[in-house]
């Protein structure tokens, strides 16, 4: 009898592993289902960041090429100011070596 028994049982063990068997099967195809929508999102969403840095990027650029171009102007301007006083310097030198030269050419004549 007990051996009956435990052949009455075989049936459900083996069902029960068949169940079990297809239940895993079913669970990874759901997992990798899920995971393949999941990498489907991932890169939807990589898609449409890239635009979006794209333009950040552009706009570092164009900040950054304006920010030289101003910097290049501020240059010129102290530089056109540094030569002005240096051209006025210079104009002031040379009207006292002009009249440096008067006054020993005067001196000169003088003395003759």
């Amino acid at each position: 009898m007990p051996l009956e028994k435990n052949l009455r049982k075989l049936p459900v063990i083996i069902s029960y592993s068949a169940h079990a068997k297809k239940e895993r099967k079913f669970r990874s195809v759901e997992v990798l289902r899920i995971n393949q929508v999941k990498e489907e999102l991932r890169s939807e969403e990589v898609a449409t960041e890239q635009p979006v840095f794209a333009l950040m990027k552009e706009r570092e650029r164009e900040k950054d090429a304006e920010e030289y171009k101003s910097e290049c102007a501020e240059e010129r301007r102290r530089s056109l100011e540094i030569r002005t006083v240096k051209a006025k310097r210079h104009v002031v030198v040379l009207v006292e070596l002009k009249h440096v030269a008067r006054e020993c050419e005067t001196e000169s004549v003088m003395f003759k």
